[in-house]
């Protein structure tokens, strides 16, 4: 999962996915994290919680 956000402050979020959380925070304005671990085959349910304002540009997910 590729985040890409639009100024290179703080930025703190809670991903869960499938119901596994975890939390992503930088300080940049981009980053990845690699969920394989969480993703099920078929249907997969993921939810960003920001913990501080910021805006996200780009949300990206790539299957391998």
């Amino acid at each position: 999962m590729d985040l890409q956000f639009s100024d290179q402050d703080k930025h703190r979020l809670l991903a869960t996915v499938n119901g596994d959380e975890f939390t992503v925070d930088v300080e940049d304005d981009t980053h990845s994290v690699d969920i394989s671990r969480f993703v099920r085959e078929g249907r997969n349910k993921i939810i960003i919680t920001p913990q501080n304002e910021f805006t996200l540009d780009l949300l990206e997910l790539r299957l391998i």
